[in-house]
């Protein structure tokens, strides 16, 4: 791709691109960028609405997240945050939920209150999935939309763990979990050994445009 072509399609999408070092200065550059946004909202007495996310990418931002709640007294008790998504079937507390992820590497370790987070349910019906969904997307809307959404992009090109082929524009999804990333959080996981290749996990998750 030439410098011309380059250019226009950065004028055209119009994001914003920061490039980092390492992974640790871009998980604390990020990490700022939420509690920055946690205490203007606080002094405005205001909730701050949070789209987080699962996976390896955002572990880091977690990890400096704890360290300001417990080191410079960054409080979380002004946060809501919603996740993206769950597999589906799967109990809150298997070894692969996102609850027990989400519990383990934040908010076991803050002060947000316990009915202030929220993530899609994978012990539901399977007849009961698109009401879960519409109604889960109308609590977003109903706390007035997302301030912030910290993604990651997966290895097979996904972002937001919305898969390469699904539906765009989509605000819900169920589609199987592609086998790079079945194989991907196989090896994060590391606890699940051949558990990939016994069941088939799907997803529930919420597609914000």
């Amino acid at each position: 791709m030439d410098s011309r072509t380059n250019n226009l399609h950065i004028n055209f999408e119009k994001i914003p691109t920061s490039i980092y070092p390492s992974a640790d200065n871009a998980s604390r550059s990020v990490a700022k960028e939420i509690s920055d946004l946690i205490r203007s909202k606080q002094k405005e007495g205001k909730k701050a609405i949070l789209g987080l996310a699962t996976g390896s990418s955002p572990k880091k931002v977690y990890a400096e997240l704890i360290r300001m709640h417990k080191e410079e007294g960054l409080s979380f008790k002004n946060v809501i945050s919603y996740n993206l998504d769950e597999y589906y079937p799967m109990q809150q507390t298997a070894p692969q939920s996102y609850h027990r992820f989400m519990k383990e590497n934040l908010f076991d370790h803050v002060d947000i209150p316990k009915n202030q987070f929220f993530l899609p349910d994978g012990t539901i019906g399977m007849d009961d999935v698109k009401n879960f969904c519409e109604s889960y997307e109308k609590k977003i809307t109903e706390a007035g939309g997302l301030d912030f959404q910290l993604l990651g992009i997966g290895r097979n090109g996904h972002i937001g763990f919305n898969e390469p082929l699904c539906k765009p524009g989509a605000l819900y999804s169920l589609p199987g979990v592609s086998t790079s990333h079945r194989l991907f959080v196989k090896l994060w996981k590391g606890r699940l050994l051949n558990l990939c290749h016994r069941h088939t996990y799907k997803d529930i998750r919420t597609r914000r445009s």
